[in-house]
């Protein structure tokens, strides 16, 4: 399986932010989108940072700023591990494991195509293991009645 198969699933919708963005108007935004986490791009609309539902709770908790006064590029991340479409499903999951990060976006180049959570990956690993179990369940099925 590669991360096209969740992107095909899923669909490409993505939930973005500016940098000049407060937090209030992030979590809005993924209130809206039901997402947790929201990529940063510049006014080019090159991405430059994730910011995620663990990075706002943590700030409102360390900063001792109104969360409408706090930016997302204060507090964003700019080292943002990323994927393409062809990559396997398995390479993901180490990325996001040894990165410990939990919403990876996925790129062609410098462009944009979707984000992928680590909720999808468990999903299509799960659908995946019941396709195996199945065939091997029918495998056996078939052995019985010879």
């Amino acid at each position: 399986m590669i991360v096209k198969n969740i992107i095909d699933d899923k669909g490409c919708a993505v939930a973005k932010a500016k940098r000049e963005d407060t937090l209030v108007e992030a979590a809005q935004t993924m209130h809206d989108y039901n997402a947790g986490s929201l990529v940063v791009i510049s006014e080019r609309g090159i991405l430059v940072g994730l910011i995620s539902e663990r990075d706002i709770v943590l700030a409102v908790a360390a900063m001792d700023r109104p969360q409408s006064e706090i930016q997302v590029k204060e507090i964003m991340a700019t080292e943002v591990p990323t994927c393409t479409m062809e990559d396997a499903i398995i390479d993901v999951m180490h990325t996001m494991t040894e990165k410990r990060v939990r919403h990876m976006p996925v790129m062609k180049g410098e462009r944009l195509l979707g984000v992928i959570s680590i909720g999808d990956v468990v999903k299509l690993r799960l659908k995946e293991t019941k396709l195996e179990a199945q065939v091997m369940r029918d495998y056996v099925q078939v052995l019985r009645t010879r």
